[in-house]
């Protein structure tokens, strides 16, 4: 298997799936913070009534950075849904 990289670093990944009413919402949501960051990037979608982040960093700081962040995007949105 090929090695991944972005801006010339090995990557490491992470890919984390959240049940949620609606996925689409939440993911509408979250666009306009999903610009691609010097330090990872994200890819998400929906499946069914989840949503699938997938997420790849130039290291494993970054990697939680973007995992705290978008765990509490969920969370807001998803707060945002129940009301």
């Amino acid at each position: 298997m090929p090695k991944r990289f972005l801006h010339g670093k090995k990557m490491i990944s992470a890919e984390v799936k959240i049940e949620t009413e609606n996925p689409q919402m939440v993911l509408d949501s979250l666009k306009p913070d999903m610009d691609d960051a010097n330090r990872f990037s994200v890819i998400a979608s929906t499946s069914g009534k989840s949503l699938v982040f997938k997420i790849e960093a130039n290291d494993i700081a970054a990697l939680k950075a973007a995992l705290n962040s978008y765990l509490r995007l969920v969370q807001v949105a998803q707060g945002l849904e129940d009301k």
